[in-house]
């Protein structure tokens, strides 16, 4: 080949090379841009932190949804609303899993007081702060959303719901007081938690064994416990020993959800064996209240029987009184009433008598100042005829008081009434002649 042809061989292959070293830098700046792109697309429920890639690895925050400039910084996103499993099974919740996602923890293994074991299944929501500087700082520590979650939070929510279960029950937590037991350890997240001391409790195994007095024969084994206690100040609130490392973040927890509490199988036998117990002293219980109720309302109802048979006996009593008070009002108004009509009978006969007497005198004194005006001798012997006949019927008819002596009568069977009656009779007769024969004067 020639010298000429090299050299223009040469040529072309240098100037091909340039233009591929072209395409070559054009290609790697169009990758440079997309896979570098300068802006960031926000998310209202999310804090995006964003590290600048030059030397000095600065932080900032981007908030808010949209398009935002991020430059060519590396970006982490944080959820502002966490949410915090612990379960270890895939149980539905109102027709839906309720096991969050694969990363989520299982149950969290608690003891209890008195030397009872469990597992407690829950859940709970964590906020984030809108501070930068508390989020930066979030972020210098935990890197990343899932490290906040699996390490930061973690930590927190098993140390709050362990600490807090030593205080509690286990019967207690599952009965009475879950309530409680969540407020707990919401403090314990929120706050910090609290001094505690130890105190020695003693529960009895059992009853005690008597005989038919009522005598104790055995008594039942005790059993010894170390139970923790929150300690109080004077003024009788908790005295707090250590802050929440959360607060330094500024990160908030809401109040846990408990949704089940599994406890170890001997845990499970004692509170069983002391609620058979509780229900069965609650059922003698009852059942003593009601026989005495009973024996209450039977007495009850007998002194209620007494008190209506007293009382049936006073009302007849009194019914009784009240009929002879009566009868007796009644037999002295109708004595009262008879002794009247007697005593006006009594002026009856008195005013008949005197009427009759002062009638027949006064028709003899007019005869006579008939005679003397100088009758005919027929005349006045009439006028004495029909005086005698008037006088005679007027006493015959009278209920005076000279009908009876005139009549007569009874006798006691020796003839002294009959002898008092003739008596009687012939002074009256005597009388009527004499006023007969002043009338014919």
């Amino acid at each position: 080949m020639e010298k000429e042809e090299l050299e223009k061989l040469f040529k072309s292959i240098k100037s091909n090379s340039k233009k591929v070293i072209g395409v070559i830098i054009t290609f790697i700046a169009i990758i440079a841009v997309i896979s570098f792109n300068p802006f960031v697309k926000g998310d209202p429920s999310q804090v995006i932190i964003s590290q600048s890639m030059l030397g000095d690895s600065e932080l900032s925050c981007i908030e808010g949804g949209g398009w935002h400039w991020r430059g060519i910084s590396q970006i982490y996103r944080y959820n502002l609303v966490g949410d915090f499993y612990f379960n270890s099974d895939t149980t539905k919740v109102n027709g839906k899993e309720w096991d969050g996602d694969n990363t989520d923890e299982d149950d969290i293994q608690v003891g209890f007081a008195k030397k009872a074991t469990g597992a407690i299944r829950g859940h709970l929501q964590y906020f984030l702060p809108h501070d930068c500087e508390q989020l930066k700082l979030i972020h210098s520590r935990q890197k990343s959303d899932e490290n906040l979650k699996h390490n930061l939070i973690r930590n927190k929510v098993i140390d709050a719901v362990t600490s807090a279960s030593l205080l509690f029950n286990a019967s207690d937590v599952i009965e009475t007081k879950r309530v409680e037991f969540r407020d707990l350890i919401k403090t314990y997240l929120n706050k910090g938690q609290y001094k505690t001391y130890t105190e020695t409790v003693y529960d009895k195994l059992g009853e005690d064994e008597v005989d038919s007095t009522g005598k104790i024969i055995k008594k039942a084994d005790v059993q010894k416990y170390e139970v923790m206690k929150i300690k109080l100040d004077d003024d009788g609130n908790p005295i707090l020993k250590t802050k929440s490392d959360l607060i330094e973040y500024g990160i908030t927890v809401g109040t846990p959800e408990i949704v089940n509490i599994t406890l170890d199988p001997l845990t499970y036998d004692r509170i069983k064996a002391i609620r058979d117990k509780e229900m069965s002293n609650i059922k003698n219980a009852a059942e003593a209240e009601a026989a005495k109720q009973t024996a209450i309302t039977a007495e009850a109802n007998g002194r209620a029987r007494v008190a209506e048979a007293k009382a049936n006996k006073e009302v007849e009593k009194i019914e009784a009184e009240t009929e002879a008070e009566k009868n007796k009002k009644v037999a002295i108004t109708k004595a009262e009433e008879a002794k009247e009509v007697a005593r006006l009978n009594a002026e009856k006969a008195k005013y008949i008598a005197d009427s009759t007497k002062y009638d027949g005198l006064a028709k003899a004194a007019a005869d006579a100042a008939k005679r003397k005006a100088g009758l005919d001798p027929l005349t006045e012997a009439n006028i004495r005829k029909e005086t005698a006949i008037a006088i005679a019927e007027k006493i015959a008819n009278s209920q005076g008081m000279w009908t009876p002596y005139i009549m007569g009568g009874s006798g006691n069977g020796n003839g002294v009434g009959d002898k008092f009656g003739m008596a009687l009779e012939i002074d009256m007769i005597s009388k009527v002649k004499k006023l007969s024969d002043e009338l014919n004067k």
